[in-house]
């Protein structure tokens, strides 16, 4: 099986909760392997088999309110930005 890289900004991310949620939801498609959030640069990275819907990742990861940058706009982007704390403070107690 090949294994392609995935890698792309994200918004919202603000702390090491944020994090964990993220990386526990990438986690949570047992297809991907190597998980890495950049808190610094706001990315997130995986490794994916070829036939791997990437966008499913991206679908999950706006559902907790971190889209990929550019995707969200007006009151989607107000809904996204709440959601975000919602995940970040989860994140920060099931660390």
């Amino acid at each position: 099986m090949t294994a392609i890289h995935a890698s792309f900004e994200i918004e919202n991310l603000k702390c090491g909760g944020c994090s964990n949620t993220i990386s526990k939801a990438i986690q949570e498609f047992t297809e991907t392997t190597g998980t890495v959030v950049d808190m610094e640069n706001s990315m997130v990275s995986f490794n994916h088999p070829v036939e791997f819907d990437v966008d499913a990742v991206k679908v999950k990861l706006a559902g907790l309110g971190y889209p990929e940058s550019g995707r969200a706009e007006g009151f989607s982007k107000m809904i996204g930005v709440a959601r975000s704390y919602v995940s970040c403070a989860v994140g920060k107690m099931t660390k």
